[in-house]
């Protein structure tokens, strides 16, 4: 007899707590998702994560940017950059500055007069807020444009990927930015490596919604090994990676775009990764 049966559900996996609402019934209105994922909040309580529908997303009277790496080098091994795209960006930590990667967004959406969202899985705001500082003294022209910059902190260790995923894409279409810069996505492999299938499926969502939102992700990963984001490459439109300097043979950077791997040393491009 009751018009609307909701079921709280939560499994642990990975040691993180995974919590859902199961709408079983609701008389009267359609039911779009069976199942949602939500958190308890102080001060708010029961908060549903629900992700932004994709049939609703694109951005009003908005075309996809296009994009040039501010570094003539790198940029003429990978190319125009469009929105929609998703670029991978991996090196060893001593070879790939942070700041570097966020100049090249800044330098790349103030061109393209879009915005930029920054998501870290791993920095506290403060932290990213003082390398944004240095970009700014790189280039006084990106103040107004970084000032303007929505951050996004979230900690994989104690969200669920459906509520990671929910929570990012929420935020980052509600800031509408034409670059998105994700930093530490290596991260996310090891706090799910029990579940890799989980994990592809998350970033496919992802990916899906950020092409459909026509927004170009940068994503950087600080690693040791490729297996790191092993993840992460298939589902790369555009791959850049830079070989561990302290490897025998490390001295090239390598390209892969459209099925064309491009080899270049790296003394060609190395200014165009600062390490700061």
């Amino acid at each position: 007899v009751a018009d609307g049966i909701l079921i709280l559900k939560h499994d642990i996996i990975d040691n993180i707590l995974s919590r859902r609402i199961e709408i079983r019934k609701l008389r009267g209105a359609p039911i779009e998702l069976s199942e949602i994922p939500f958190t308890i909040s102080s001060g708010k309580g029961i908060v549903a994560l629900v992700p932004p529908r994709r049939a609703r997303l694109k951005y009003e009277g908005v075309e996809a940017g296009r994009y040039r790496i501010p570094c003539k080098p790198l940029d003429d091994m990978v190319g125009e950059l469009r929105g929609g795209e998703t670029i991978l960006v991996t090196g060893a930590p001593y070879d790939i500055g942070v700041g570097s990667i966020a100049y090249w967004a800044y330098r790349m959406a103030l061109d393209g007069g879009r915005d930029v969202a920054i998501i870290s899985y791993r920095e506290d705001e403060g932290s990213i807020r003082r390398m944004l500082d240095e970009v700014k003294a790189r280039d006084p022209s990106l103040a107004d444009l970084v000032d303007r910059t929505k951050v996004i902190t979230l900690d994989p260790t104690l969200l669920s990927l459906e509520a990671l995923l929910s929570l990012e894409l929420s935020r980052v279409s509600e800031s509408k930015p034409g670059i998105t810069l994700f930093l530490d996505v290596d991260i996310l492999r090891y706090h799910h490596k029990t579940n890799p299938l989980l994990l592809e499926r998350y970033l496919r969502m992802e990916k899906s919604t950020l092409r459909d939102l026509g927004i170009l992700a940068l994503r950087l990963a600080r690693v040791r090994s490729l297996d790191e984001v092993s993840y992460e490459l298939p589902l790369a439109d555009v791959a850049v990676i830079m070989e561990d300097s302290l490897s025998p043979g490390g001295g090239r950077v390598i390209v892969y775009r459209s099925g064309r791997r491009i080899v270049e040393s790296r003394s060609s491009v190395e200014h165009c990764f600062i390490a700061r």
